[in-house]
């Protein structure tokens, strides 16, 4: 990250300027998201929850629901690694939420997996073990089914 696009704090104040000048709302979103991962990996986690913040402030994210489903995994994670379980239970169900809504359209059968594994990995943490038990119960019924 650093060898592309310099310093974290450099790179925030051109994604800052960047924002202003720029019409393109993509451009601006997938660059916010990729600095609040950055926070997230170097567990920098308040930089990470504001930058998080700041994304889901974004009209692109108001206007379309695969750019809020990007965000809340995001934030789901960033709130697990956090050991802010119950935060991570809100964001993940609000991800499952949107990814059924979004069951007009073929979603792959790996995506809810990967989603309802994780929603039950955060349940085991707050110790809701039969909310657990659905969660994993519903991904070997994905699993069942394809």
């Amino acid at each position: 990250y650093y060898q592309k696009y310099g310093s974290v704090k450099t790179s925030h104040m051109f994604i800052f300027r960047y924002k202003k000048v720029c019409c393109n709302r993509n451009l601006s979103f997938y660059a916010l998201l990729r600095l609040g991962i950055y926070y997230h990996i170097n567990r920098d986690f308040e930089d990470a929850l504001d930058t998080f913040q700041e994304l889901s402030e974004l009209p692109i994210v108001k206007d379309y629901t695969y750019y809020d489903i990007l965000v809340n995994r995001s934030k789901s994670r960033l709130y697990y690694a956090m050991e802010r379980y119950q935060a991570a239970s809100e964001c993940q169900s609000i991800v499952l939420k949107y990814l059924k809504l979004k069951a007009k359209r073929q979603v792959p059968v790996l995506t809810y997996r990967k989603e309802y594994n994780k929603l039950g990995k955060i349940q085991e943490k707050m110790g809701n073990f039969e909310d657990a038990k659905m969660s994993y119960q519903a991904v070997i019924k994905i699993l069942e089914g394809r």
